[in-house]
């Protein structure tokens, strides 16, 4: 049985611009992404290996709701499986 598992943080912080006629308020746009995934994988003989993986995703604003009255905080993420094939010798690091 093979298992990974993988993380990400990002934090995005915007400077304000100068335009005329008023500064553009980038602290509008400040936000935390956050990323996690997981792989699962089984030998079925051979070379030959199933798999089955996963991620979730999060954005979250400073701001979580702008001018508009729109919340811009989102969610996702995504499943997929598949046959994997190792061609030639497999190295272990």
């Amino acid at each position: 049985m093979e298992v990974r598992a993988g993380g990400t943080f990002e934090r995005l912080d915007f400077d304000d611009v100068a335009a005329l006629p008023a500064p553009i308020d980038g602290d509008l746009r400040d936000r935390n992404l956050y990323t996690g995934g997981l792989r699962l994988g089984q030998d079925i003989g051979g070379n030959w290996q199933v798999f089955g993986q996963g991620y979730a995703d999060l954005r979250s604003y400073d701001a979580a709701v702008n001018s508009g009255n729109h919340n811009r905080d989102s969610d996702g993420g995504t499943l997929a499986a598949g046959l994997r094939y190792r061609v030639g010798k497999q190295m272990d690091f």
